[in-house]
């Protein structure tokens, strides 16, 4: 459900080409994302989501694949 509410925020800052729409959107989406979701996240699965945040990165993918911290 709330996929879908940020996809029509996202879609309306598009079709309305609408500055505040796209502020509004990427506070929501990034306030989501770090008090919502990842907290749930590392509640459900522990330290194994701990391991995966270490060796992943947020918001800038990387260049190289995923190598996992643990061999």
């Amino acid at each position: 459900m709330y996929l879908g509410w940020l996809l029509v925020v996202a879609g309306e800052a598009l079709l309305f080409q609408s500055l505040p729409l796209v502020k509004y959107f990427l506070g929501t989406f990034a306030f989501f994302i770090l008090f919502y979701e990842e907290p749930s996240l590392a509640e459900k699965f522990g330290e194994s989501y701990e391991q995966y945040r270490k060796s992943v990165r947020r918001w800038i993918p990387r260049l190289k694949p995923y190598q996992p911290l643990n061999h």
